[in-house]
């Protein structure tokens, strides 16, 4: 069985070279698709040299890109791999759940930083941590028509898409299955964390989150941050409260914008 792999990107040259090698070793590839937020890099010079097909989401954001990809794949299965997630080589599993056809998607795990000791401890945690799922769209396979049945991938938004997609699905009865038995990486320093975790609360904004939400977050962090501190590592104790702060900052951030636009 062979399926489709769309690779979102922007300014991904440092790591996408890595992920497409890993990609046509240990996927079944159709078509690879790569769909680029203007790079600035040699990102796409890069994906040239595997022979992907290459298109522009023209600067609209992720949510935008992933949405153009349902009109681009040609297999009723297809894979959502980030360019700077690294996928392992039993990665293709993921396709055993989808011998059940309410399955609308399955999800691998991704470990963050896997350089950094801190992000390593946390994902490390989070992996064991029965109660947890990472629900992500960059580690991912799809089954397409459940998808467009639901209305496609919210293309206005520039995170957060993942998220809102799995809301949608489970409220139309599909699945969302997270296997933490297929571990892909990802090579985030604390600082990309930190500018992802704000970038992530900008997308929970315009997809409309409740704030008292990430007032919760931020309040049950701190026992939290307790905890990992005990169990994972210590500077998690400050570290984990200001993950979830600077998701509250991004979320805030969009707030100020949409005030502008409207003065």
């Amino acid at each position: 069985m062979k399926i489709d792999v769309v690779v979102c990107t922007k300014n991904n040259a440092d790591t996408i070279k890595h992920v497409l090698e890993r990609i046509l070793k240990y996927v079944p590839v159709n078509k690879l698709i790569i769909i680029d937020g203007i790079s600035k890099d040699g990102t796409l010079e890069i994906a040239k040299e595997f022979g992907a097909k290459i298109y522009s989401d023209q600067g609209k954001g992720l949510g935008y890109a992933r949405n153009m990809a349902l009109s681009m794949v040609e297999t009723e299965i297809f894979a959502f791999i980030d360019a700077d997630v690294l996928i392992p080589k039993d990665w293709f599993n993921l396709i055993k759940h989808f011998k059940y056809e309410r399955v609308a998607v399955a999800n691998g795990f991704i470990m963050f930083g896997f350089n950094n000791p801190i992000l390593k401890a946390l994902s490390k945690y989070q992996l064991q941590n029965r109660r947890y799922k990472q629900i992500n769209l960059g580690n991912t396979l799809v089954r397409l028509k459940s998808v467009i049945k639901v209305g496609g991938i919210r293309k206005g938004l520039p995170s957060f898409e993942d998220s809102e997609l799995h809301t949608r699905l489970l409220k139309h009865g599909f699945k969302w299955v997270v296997d933490k038995n297929v571990v892909a990486y990802h090579p985030r320093t604390l600082k990309e964390h930190l500018a992802h975790m704000r970038w992530w609360g900008v997308g929970s904004r315009v997809a409309g989150s409740p704030p008292t939400s990430y007032l919760y977050a931020i309040v049950r962090s701190l026992g939290s941050g307790l905890n990992l501190a005990l169990q994972a590592h210590p500077t998690l104790l400050i570290l984990f409260p200001l993950f979830q702060l600077n998701r509250y900052l991004g979320y805030l951030e969009e707030a100020k914008m949409e005030k502008v636009e409207c003065a």
